[in-house]
């Protein structure tokens, strides 16, 4: 896992505090399995690459406060399966995996912005936001033997308020 942030408190005279950030995680899940008194054991692997940005603009002004801003995550996944013999080592396949077996992209982004009204300081905020998201899903099925599926492809793209 990587991050890098940077924070200051003035930009070009403005009394703004931009903080925008970026991240990287790259994770590796594995599950295994084995039935009672066989010597078969199924592995499960998934890995997946995490991208993210993150920039927020902040506006102080008396009792109000103004946050804008944009984040948005990139996520990259590869899954697969296989069987090997405890006994004899051999690996086959022709097992299911846990997501498809293709490529798969799921990313989300979006805008944001939101207004603090301190009436009572410390005491009582009034809070108002508006968000815009968009998400959307790419996946590739490579083998659809096992589940006898009738698509090759998921795909999903649907803008939020």
């Amino acid at each position: 896992m990587a991050s890098y942030d940077f924070k200051t408190i003035e930009l070009n005279g403005f009394s703004m505090q931009p903080w925008p950030s970026i991240n990287y995680q790259k994770i590796e899940e594995s599950r295994r399995q084995r039935p009672y008194r066989n010597n078969s054991l199924e592995h499960r692997i998934e890995k997946l690459d995490v991208i993210g940005i993150n920039a927020d603009l902040r506006r102080s002004q008396l009792r109000h406060e103004l946050n804008v801003g944009i984040d948005a995550q990139f996520n990259y996944l590869k899954s697969g399966a296989f069987r090997s013999d405890i006994v004899t080592n051999v690996v086959t396949r022709g097992l299911d995996s846990r997501y498809p077996d293709g490529s798969n992209k799921m990313n989300y982004a979006g805008i944001y912005a939101q207004h603090q009204y301190k009436i009572v300081v410390d005491k009582l905020i009034l809070n108002s936001g508006l968000r815009l998201s968009h998400v959307s899903l790419n996946s590739v099925f490579k083998d659809t033997s096992l589940l006898h599926l009738p698509h090759t492809k998921a795909v999903q793209k649907k803008p939020r308020i």
